[in-house]
């Protein structure tokens, strides 16, 4: 598998939070990346990433991952 487009950028923001009435810095990855070629165990991982929202932050509205990759079973 190899990475055939990306578009990546560094996002910083703050937050706050109202129960300790402070501001706290927040940084993250926004953007996408292409792979082409077989992806074998990663799909799993990818598609169970995107159902469950893991990530750090989730609760905020991040973590959001979306996998567009054809189907691995034969056709019929």
């Amino acid at each position: 598998m190899r990475t055939t487009g990306a578009s990546l950028r560094v996002a910083r923001w703050e937050r706050h939070s109202w129960e300790r009435d402070a501001r706290h810095p927040m940084m993250g990855l926004l953007g996408s990346l292409r792979f082409k070629g077989p992806v074998g165990v990663f799909r799993p991982l990818l598609e169970a990433a995107a159902l469950t929202l893991i990530g750090k932050c989730t609760s905020h509205g991040l973590g959001r991952l979306h996998v567009d990759a054809p189907d691995p079973s034969p056709p019929r």
